[in-house]
């Protein structure tokens, strides 16, 4: 399970993304409100985030997942309620097809993106690959850069995981959240430098645990 850490929303196309994969989990079609709930399950979203607005009262998940259904139904990824029904939330036939690839993604089974996922990725590599250059937009949030972490991995961005994580602050994430990312960003390092021919040497065995493995201060988990 994916998860945010101190009642931050996920970013919007990486939630897309999920709700597609959720959807298509479930068979294709759920209702709003167990649409709503099982991303929120899937992210393991806080009570804070899970609550309401002091404002208006108005449920801030319920609010933002049917904000990010927005995003697949531009894209024609969801079928109208005309046809899905009121209150339904139902695939189209290219929404499967995200769908399908979002569940080979998430569960390990395939990296291989076809050109229409690419073009729905681009903005989210291009944001990454931006902030590693020091473009003036400002710093995600740590919780957000460990999400980075795990598209890298799974995109197979080895450079990019590696820089992403040596810039992710601990204290300002959870503990599982900032494990996985960092066994992934350990995964990176070890493709890269099999890629580059360029392995690291093994610290010797009396070395600290604290070897600055990624040069930025900070061990990598074992993975």
């Amino acid at each position: 399970m994916a998860r945010t850490s101190k009642g931050k929303l996920p970013p919007s196309k990486e939630a897309a993304l999920r709700l597609a994969y959720v959807l298509f989990k479930a068979g294709g079609q759920l209702s709003t409100e167990r649409a709503v709930e099982l991303l929120g399950e899937y992210f393991g979203l806080s009570d804070e985030t899970l609550g309401t607005t002091p404002q208006a009262g108005d449920a801030v998940w319920s609010n933002f997942v049917r904000f990010i259904r927005q995003h697949l139904k531009a894209g024609g990824l969801l079928e109208p309620y005309q046809t899905a029904g009121w209150g339904n939330w139902r695939l189209s036939k290219q929404g499967k097809e995200l769908g399908r690839w979002a569940t080979a993604f998430y569960d390990d089974r395939c990296t291989d993106i076809p050109p229409w996922v690419a073009d729905y990725l681009g903005p989210i590599e291009k944001r990454i690959r931006g902030f590693l250059r020091g473009s003036g937009a400002a710093k995600p949030s740590d919780d957000e850069l460990c999400r980075w972490v795990d598209l890298c991995y799974r995109l197979e961005m080895w450079f990019e995981g590696v820089e992403v994580f040596r810039r992710v602050l601990k204290d300002n994430v959870s503990d599982g959240l900032y494990t996985m990312a960092g066994r992934q960003a350990r995964i990176c390092e070890l493709r890269l430098s099999e890629a580059t021919g360029t392995a690291e040497e093994k610290p010797s065995k009396g070395a600290s645990d604290s070897t600055d493995v990624a040069r930025g201060g900070r061990p990598y988990e074992s993975v």
